[in-house]
């Protein structure tokens, strides 16, 4: 019975470490993370968020907008969802426009996934766009404050990020954790149950 002991340990840590490494493989990076643009009311500005696959597998990339947009801001994607290869990069344009003065935050999603689901779990990235809408834009510009550069990058591994929606990836981690562990030392408590119960059973035969 206690032959079985290092066998039981090996393939839960194992199991742990196989985790860790899938959950670990995909890392997020695109440019225009934070954008500062200006514009008159009404008049639709484009931009693009620079997409990069890093990784050396294929990665669905999915682009979402916030639920609580301001009713007097329009933002509009023209890039929802595409595929990169290993080392590829993609523009993903959008439209953005306010109806009247004012300065309108927001954060669009960017959610990278394996192709292969067997590959990884789900990363993302936020691009914080703010629109600074005035019926004289030229007069306020302070070209220090304005940043629209696809240089600007954001790389996230395992969504743990300031700027990502998928924290709840480490919890995820942290659950399978103590799961492992949990099923570890409830069969640890069930096999030495059954030798005791074995050595009494012995002792009165």
């Amino acid at each position: 019975m206690t032959s079985k002991k290092p066998s039981l340990i090996f393939v839960i840590l194992l199991s742990l470490i196989l985790t860790i490494t899938i959950v670990s493989a995909i890392t997020a990076n695109m440019g225009n993370a934070r954008m500062i643009l200006r514009a008159k009311p009404g008049e639709k500005v484009e931009r693009y968020i620079q997409v990069n696959n890093v990784n050396d597998v294929a990665i669905n990339i999915n682009i979402t907008l916030p639920q609580n947009m301001s009713k007097d801001i329009t933002l509009k994607l023209k890039d929802s969802f595409f595929v990169l290869q290993p080392g590829e990069e993609k523009k993903a344009y959008f439209t953005v426009s306010a109806k009247k003065d004012g300065t309108y935050e927001n954060k669009i999603n960017v959610a990278f996934f394996p192709a292969d689901a067997k590959k990884g779990a789900g990363v993302g990235l936020q691009s914080n766009v703010i629109l600074i809408a005035s019926g004289n834009p030229d007069a306020t510009e302070d070209p220090a404050e304005t940043e629209d550069d696809p240089e600007n990058t954001e790389t996230d591994v395992l969504g743990g990020g300031e700027n990502s929606p998928f924290n709840s990836v480490y919890l995820w981690l942290l659950g399978a954790t103590v799961v492992l562990a949990v099923i570890f030392f409830g069969l640890m408590f069930l096999t030495k149950r059954k030798v005791n119960v074995k050595k009494k059973s012995g002792r009165s035969g």
